[in-house]
């Protein structure tokens, strides 16, 4: 909740200020000179001095109800900052965590991905070995075993040697009456 705003200044007194006074003001400011300077004691009244004291009195007034005013924002606004920065440590924490878990989904993607290249690359080298040996891959796919269904298990195996090469194995075993094997 934000303070309230300062009260408004209270009415002027109403004593009035010559134009000549009012200049001679205007020209200690502009030239920023104190205006007790250009003020001559010896013949001024005491109505003049009474205005001069009140006034300054009630600026004085004004200017400490806007300190106090500033110091109730500033307190308030230090709790909205540190409330804030609770809620910044928070979101951090949460995020690192989130990160973390992201990291580790992606790791294990990676070694997915290595698997499955590794297949692919066994495969291929499999077709073009068939290749070399005279089978035309095109009208044997029809032919191989396990393309008639449920009679064979197909299965493929991919490691990696000491030399840093992958060592494939392709097994397929025939089903009995098309049945698992116990």
């Amino acid at each position: 909740m934000i303070p309230k705003q300062p009260p408004k200044p209270k009415k002027q007194p109403k004593y009035k200020i010559n134009k000549a006074t009012k200049k001679q003001v205007t020209k200690a400011w502009k030239q920023k000179k104190l205006l007790c300077e250009e003020i001559d004691l010896a013949a001024a009244t005491k109505e003049q001095m009474l205005y001069s004291i009140k006034h300054l009195e009630q600026l004085l007034q004004r200017q400490q109800e806007t300190v106090e005013h500033h110091r109730k924002t500033i307190t308030f606004q230090q709790k909205i900052i540190e409330d804030n920065k609770k809620g910044v440590a928070t979101l951090i924490d949460k995020y690192e965590d989130h990160v973390e878990v992201v990291e580790k989904q992606f790791e294990e993607c990676q070694k997915e991905k290595i698997k499955v290249t590794r297949a692919y690359v066994g495969l291929a080298k499999l077709g073009k070995f068939a290749e070399q040996q005279g089978i035309d891959l095109t009208t044997a796919k029809d032919e191989l075993p396990e393309s008639e269904k449920n009679k064979y298990n197909f299965s493929q195996k991919h490691t990696v040697l000491e030399s840093g090469k992958p060592r494939h194995e392709i097994i397929l075993t025939p089903k009995k009456n098309g049945k698992e094997p116990k």
